[in-house]
C-alpha cells in the first residue's frame, strides 16, 4: 500500500463548504508540495480550487473547471475524495 506525504499549506476556508484545511497531499505518493497552478480538492465537499503564487487557493474560472474535468488525475482525486467523504461525516473520521 502506498503512503502519501502530507504537505502543510496556509490554512484557508473552502469556497463552498467553509471548512478550513491546512494540509494537502498529491495524487501520487511522491508528489511535491503544491505550487502555483496546482489543483486542490476539498476533502469535505469536493470543491476544486487553484493554487496561487502565495499558496493561497482561488476558485477556478469556468474554462479552468472545464479543462480540469478532462484530466484523469483530477477525476481520480475527486473519486478518492468522494470515497473519503462516504467513510466519514463531512471529512471527519467516524469511529
Amino acid at each position: 500500500m502506498s503512503t502519501f506525504k502530507e504537505h502543510e499549506i496556509p490554512a484557508q476556508a473552502c469556497f463552498r463548504c467553509g471548512e478550513v484545511s491546512d494540509a494537502a497531499f498529491g495524487v501520487q505518493p511522491d508528489a511535491p508540495k503544491p505550487g502555483a497552478g496546482d489543483v486542490l480538492i476539498c476533502l469535505f465537499c469536493g470543491q476544486l480550487s487553484i493554487v496561487n503564487d502565495d499558496l493561497a487557493a482561488r476558485m477556478p474560472t469556468i474554462a479552468e473547471a472545464r479543462n480540469l474535468m478532462g484530466i484523469p488525475d483530477v477525476l481520480r482525486a475527486m473519486v478518492a475524495a468522494k470515497k473519503y467523504q462516504e467513510k466519514t461525516q463531512r471529512g471527519r473520521v467516524v469511529h
